[in-house]
Protein backbone atom coordinates (compact mmCIF):
# COMPACT_ATOMS: atom_id res chain seq x y z
CA UNK A 1 0.00 0.00 0.00
CA UNK A 2 1.60 3.31 -0.73
CA UNK A 3 2.14 6.06 1.64
CA UNK A 4 3.96 8.34 -0.32
CA UNK A 5 3.00 11.21 -2.70
CA UNK A 6 4.20 11.77 -6.26
CA UNK A 7 5.86 14.63 -7.22
CA UNK A 8 2.88 16.10 -9.52
CA UNK A 9 0.83 15.38 -6.96
CA UNK A 10 2.59 17.06 -4.25
CA UNK A 11 3.01 19.95 -6.91
CA UNK A 12 -0.65 20.13 -7.39
CA UNK A 13 -1.74 19.73 -3.52
CA UNK A 14 1.20 23.08 -3.41
CA UNK A 15 -0.50 25.02 -5.81
CA UNK A 16 -3.86 24.42 -4.63
CA UNK A 17 -2.71 25.82 -1.33
CA UNK A 18 -1.21 28.84 -2.50
CA UNK A 19 -4.10 29.77 -5.21
CA UNK A 20 -6.69 29.01 -1.74
CA UNK A 21 -4.63 31.45 0.84
CA UNK A 22 -3.66 34.36 -2.03
CA UNK A 23 -7.52 33.92 -2.98
CA UNK A 24 -8.76 34.46 0.28
CA UNK A 25 -6.67 37.20 1.22
CA UNK A 26 -6.59 38.86 -1.69
CA UNK A 27 -10.53 38.78 -2.13
CA UNK A 28 -11.53 38.96 1.37
CA UNK A 29 -9.15 42.71 1.29
CA UNK A 30 -11.32 43.65 -2.02
CA UNK A 31 -14.64 42.57 -0.08
CA UNK A 32 -13.37 44.68 3.24
CA UNK A 33 -12.59 47.69 0.79
CA UNK A 34 -15.49 47.77 -1.77
CA UNK A 35 -17.83 46.88 1.06
CA UNK A 36 -17.28 48.71 4.01
CA UNK A 37 -14.86 51.19 3.17
CA UNK A 38 -16.19 52.87 -0.36
CA UNK A 39 -19.62 54.28 -0.96
CA UNK A 40 -21.62 51.48 -3.12
CA UNK A 41 -21.79 52.34 -6.65
CA UNK A 42 -22.43 50.68 -9.59
CA UNK A 43 -18.81 49.73 -9.91
CA UNK A 44 -18.30 48.57 -6.70
CA UNK A 45 -21.60 46.55 -6.73
CA UNK A 46 -19.80 44.44 -9.14
CA UNK A 47 -16.17 44.11 -8.10
CA UNK A 48 -17.88 43.28 -4.38
CA UNK A 49 -19.62 40.47 -6.44
CA UNK A 50 -16.74 39.33 -8.45
CA UNK A 51 -14.58 39.37 -4.98
CA UNK A 52 -17.29 37.52 -3.15
CA UNK A 53 -17.39 34.39 -6.31
CA UNK A 54 -13.61 34.22 -5.76
CA UNK A 55 -13.87 34.21 -1.81
CA UNK A 56 -15.78 31.40 -1.76
CA UNK A 57 -14.36 28.95 -4.56
CA UNK A 58 -11.13 29.80 -2.64
CA UNK A 59 -12.36 29.16 0.43
CA UNK A 60 -13.55 25.47 -0.87
CA UNK A 61 -10.11 24.73 -1.77
CA UNK A 62 -8.84 23.21 1.27
CA UNK A 63 -11.65 20.85 1.90
CA UNK A 64 -10.65 19.40 -1.62
CA UNK A 65 -7.14 19.37 -0.92
CA UNK A 66 -7.58 17.02 2.25
CA UNK A 67 -9.82 14.85 -0.53
CA UNK A 68 -6.87 14.80 -3.02
CA UNK A 69 -4.64 14.02 -0.13
CA UNK A 70 -6.41 11.14 0.51
CA UNK A 71 -6.02 9.45 -3.17
CA UNK A 72 -9.98 10.99 -3.51
CA UNK A 73 -11.75 9.35 -0.55
CA UNK A 74 -14.55 11.77 0.75
CA UNK A 75 -14.46 12.01 4.67
CA UNK A 76 -17.23 15.00 4.76
CA UNK A 77 -20.71 12.75 4.04
CA UNK A 78 -23.41 12.84 1.85
CA UNK A 79 -24.27 16.64 2.54
CA UNK A 80 -21.23 18.08 2.41
CA UNK A 81 -20.47 15.82 -1.09
CA UNK A 82 -23.23 18.26 -2.94
CA UNK A 83 -22.63 21.32 -0.95
CA UNK A 84 -18.95 21.87 -1.49
CA UNK A 85 -19.23 20.61 -5.32
CA UNK A 86 -22.02 22.95 -5.63
CA UNK A 87 -20.18 25.86 -3.76
CA UNK A 88 -16.78 25.39 -5.68
CA UNK A 89 -18.74 25.27 -9.31
CA UNK A 90 -21.78 27.92 -8.58
CA UNK A 91 -19.07 30.49 -7.66
CA UNK A 92 -16.52 29.25 -10.36
CA UNK A 93 -18.66 29.78 -12.85
CA UNK A 94 -20.34 33.18 -11.22
CA UNK A 95 -17.07 34.69 -11.03
CA UNK A 96 -16.79 34.25 -15.05
CA UNK A 97 -20.24 35.38 -15.64
CA UNK A 98 -19.71 38.45 -13.64
CA UNK A 99 -16.63 38.89 -15.89
CA UNK A 100 -18.56 39.11 -18.72
CA UNK A 101 -21.21 41.42 -17.19
CA UNK A 102 -18.68 43.73 -16.23
CA UNK A 103 -17.34 44.18 -19.41
CA UNK A 104 -20.94 44.19 -20.83
CA UNK A 105 -21.33 47.17 -18.49
CA UNK A 106 -18.56 49.10 -19.69
CA UNK A 107 -19.16 48.51 -23.27
CA UNK A 108 -22.69 49.99 -22.72
CA UNK A 109 -20.79 52.73 -20.86
CA UNK A 110 -18.53 53.86 -23.63
CA UNK A 111 -20.54 53.23 -26.75
CA UNK A 112 -23.98 54.68 -25.26
CA UNK A 113 -22.83 57.31 -22.56
CA UNK A 114 -26.08 59.29 -22.74
CA UNK A 115 -27.95 56.38 -22.16
CA UNK A 116 -25.93 55.19 -19.48
CA UNK A 117 -25.48 58.50 -17.46
CA UNK A 118 -29.49 58.13 -17.01
CA UNK A 119 -30.36 54.72 -16.38
CA UNK A 120 -27.04 52.92 -15.10
CA UNK A 121 -28.43 53.21 -11.63
CA UNK A 122 -27.46 51.00 -8.29
CA UNK A 123 -31.16 50.11 -8.02
CA UNK A 124 -31.14 48.43 -11.26
CA UNK A 125 -27.58 47.06 -11.24
CA UNK A 126 -28.93 45.10 -7.92
CA UNK A 127 -31.37 43.74 -9.83
CA UNK A 128 -29.47 42.57 -12.85
CA UNK A 129 -26.26 41.14 -10.81
CA UNK A 130 -28.77 38.35 -9.68
CA UNK A 131 -28.45 37.20 -13.11
CA UNK A 132 -25.05 35.48 -13.47
CA UNK A 133 -25.44 33.74 -10.22
CA UNK A 134 -28.67 32.85 -11.48
CA UNK A 135 -27.16 31.36 -14.10
CA UNK A 136 -24.35 29.95 -12.99
CA UNK A 137 -26.56 27.67 -9.93
CA UNK A 138 -28.89 26.64 -12.74
CA UNK A 139 -25.42 25.22 -14.64
CA UNK A 140 -24.97 23.15 -11.75
CA UNK A 141 -28.29 21.65 -11.17
CA UNK A 142 -27.13 18.48 -12.03
CA UNK A 143 -24.17 18.49 -8.95
CA UNK A 144 -27.59 18.76 -6.91
CA UNK A 145 -29.41 15.89 -8.61
CA UNK A 146 -26.11 13.55 -9.60
CA UNK A 147 -23.76 13.83 -7.03
CA UNK A 148 -23.69 11.51 -3.56
CA UNK A 149 -21.67 9.50 -1.95
CA UNK A 150 -20.99 5.71 -2.55
CA UNK A 151 -18.87 3.38 -0.86
CA UNK A 152 -16.94 0.31 -2.84
CA UNK A 153 -15.73 -2.65 -1.99
CA UNK A 154 -12.90 -2.39 -0.19
CA UNK A 155 -14.99 0.06 2.43
CA UNK A 156 -13.86 3.63 0.84
CA UNK A 157 -16.11 6.25 0.40
CA UNK A 158 -16.17 8.39 -2.75
CA UNK A 159 -18.12 11.47 -3.59
CA UNK A 160 -18.84 11.40 -7.53
CA UNK A 161 -21.65 11.19 -10.07
CA UNK A 162 -24.32 8.52 -8.80
CA UNK A 163 -24.48 5.15 -11.34
CA UNK A 164 -27.50 3.97 -9.03
CA UNK A 165 -29.57 7.03 -10.63
CA UNK A 166 -31.74 5.47 -12.48
CA UNK A 167 -32.32 1.99 -10.03
CA UNK A 168 -32.42 -1.47 -11.28
CA UNK A 169 -30.43 -1.72 -14.84
CA UNK A 170 -27.76 -3.41 -16.00
CA UNK A 171 -23.75 -2.65 -15.67
CA UNK A 172 -23.88 -1.87 -19.16
CA UNK A 173 -26.67 0.46 -19.49
CA UNK A 174 -25.66 2.34 -16.60
CA UNK A 175 -22.30 2.71 -17.74
CA UNK A 176 -23.82 3.89 -21.62
CA UNK A 177 -25.95 5.88 -19.11
CA UNK A 178 -23.37 7.58 -16.91
CA UNK A 179 -20.95 8.50 -19.92
CA UNK A 180 -23.79 10.09 -21.93
CA UNK A 181 -25.23 12.57 -18.67
CA UNK A 182 -21.35 13.42 -18.08
CA UNK A 183 -20.86 14.50 -21.84
CA UNK A 184 -23.94 16.37 -22.28
CA UNK A 185 -23.20 18.20 -19.17
CA UNK A 186 -19.60 18.39 -19.91
CA UNK A 187 -20.55 20.07 -23.16
CA UNK A 188 -23.24 22.41 -21.71
CA UNK A 189 -20.72 23.50 -19.20
CA UNK A 190 -18.31 24.36 -21.45
CA UNK A 191 -20.53 26.53 -24.37
CA UNK A 192 -22.30 28.41 -21.27
CA UNK A 193 -19.92 28.37 -18.77
CA UNK A 194 -16.76 29.50 -20.67
CA UNK A 195 -17.94 29.83 -24.18
CA UNK A 196 -20.41 31.97 -23.85
CA UNK A 197 -19.22 34.19 -21.57
CA UNK A 198 -15.44 34.40 -23.06
CA UNK A 199 -17.25 35.70 -26.47
CA UNK A 200 -18.75 38.40 -24.35
CA UNK A 201 -15.81 39.92 -23.25
CA UNK A 202 -14.02 39.80 -26.42
CA UNK A 203 -16.79 41.29 -28.50
CA UNK A 204 -17.26 44.19 -25.60
CA UNK A 205 -13.94 44.94 -25.16
CA UNK A 206 -13.50 44.98 -28.96
CA UNK A 207 -15.70 47.34 -29.33
CA UNK A 208 -14.17 49.37 -26.84
CA UNK A 209 -10.71 49.10 -28.44
CA UNK A 210 -12.72 50.23 -31.97
CA UNK A 211 -14.26 53.05 -29.79
CA UNK A 212 -11.32 54.53 -28.12
CA UNK A 213 -8.53 53.25 -29.92
CA UNK A 214 -5.20 52.93 -28.21
CA UNK A 215 -6.73 54.21 -25.01
CA UNK A 216 -5.92 52.66 -21.78
CA UNK A 217 -8.76 51.00 -20.37
CA UNK A 218 -7.37 48.70 -17.50
CA UNK A 219 -10.10 49.79 -15.35
CA UNK A 220 -12.69 46.70 -16.23
CA UNK A 221 -10.68 44.41 -15.28
CA UNK A 222 -10.42 42.73 -12.02
CA UNK A 223 -9.40 45.17 -9.05
CA UNK A 224 -6.21 42.95 -8.26
CA UNK A 225 -5.25 42.59 -11.59
CA UNK A 226 -5.21 46.40 -11.74
CA UNK A 227 -3.47 47.39 -8.98
CA UNK A 228 -0.37 44.57 -9.75
CA UNK A 229 -0.77 45.51 -13.45
CA UNK A 230 -0.11 49.75 -12.47
CA UNK A 231 3.43 51.51 -13.90
CA UNK A 232 3.45 52.37 -9.76
CA UNK A 233 2.67 49.65 -8.00
CA UNK A 234 5.62 49.15 -5.58
CA UNK A 235 5.05 52.50 -4.30
CA UNK A 236 1.58 51.96 -4.32
CA UNK A 237 1.75 48.74 -2.29
CA UNK A 238 4.43 50.45 0.11
CA UNK A 239 2.37 53.42 1.03
CA UNK A 240 -1.10 51.31 1.22
CA UNK A 241 -2.47 48.46 -0.13
CA UNK A 242 -5.99 48.98 0.97
CA UNK A 243 -5.40 52.79 -0.17
CA UNK A 244 -4.64 51.54 -3.87
CA UNK A 245 -7.79 49.14 -3.95
CA UNK A 246 -9.86 51.82 -2.89
CA UNK A 247 -8.10 54.46 -5.96
CA UNK A 248 -8.68 51.35 -8.19
CA UNK A 249 -11.88 50.98 -7.19
CA UNK A 250 -13.21 54.60 -7.39
CA UNK A 251 -15.30 55.80 -9.91
CA UNK A 252 -14.15 59.56 -10.47
CA UNK A 253 -17.01 60.30 -12.27
CA UNK A 254 -19.79 61.20 -10.59
CA UNK A 255 -21.04 58.24 -8.98
CA UNK A 256 -24.66 56.43 -10.40
CA UNK A 257 -27.21 56.02 -8.41
CA UNK A 258 -30.80 56.82 -7.86
CA UNK A 259 -30.41 60.51 -7.65
CA UNK A 260 -28.40 60.81 -10.94
CA UNK A 261 -29.48 64.13 -12.49
CA UNK A 262 -30.18 63.26 -16.10
CA UNK A 263 -28.00 65.19 -18.09
CA UNK A 264 -28.25 65.80 -22.20
CA UNK A 265 -24.41 66.14 -22.79
CA UNK A 266 -22.53 63.58 -23.58
CA UNK A 267 -19.39 62.86 -21.05
CA UNK A 268 -15.88 63.69 -22.09
CA UNK A 269 -13.29 61.22 -23.55
CA UNK A 270 -11.61 61.26 -20.08
CA UNK A 271 -15.12 60.62 -17.98
CA UNK A 272 -15.51 57.43 -20.74
CA UNK A 273 -12.60 55.80 -19.50
CA UNK A 274 -12.90 56.48 -15.82
CA UNK A 275 -16.59 55.53 -16.07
Amino acid sequence: METGYTAPEIFFLVTLGIISVLGIMGNGLVIWVAGFRMALTVTTLCYLNLALADFFFSATLPFFMVVLSMQAKWPYGPFLCKLLNIMADTNLFASVFLIAFIALDRCICVLHPVWAQNHRTLSLAKKVIIVPWILALLLNLPVLIFFTTETDENGDTHCHFNTNFWGNITEEEKLQRTVTSVAIIGINRFVIGFTLPMSIIAICYGLIAAKLRNKSMINCLNPMLYVFLGRDFRKKLIHSLPASLERALTEDSAPTNDTTTKSASPPTEAQLQEM
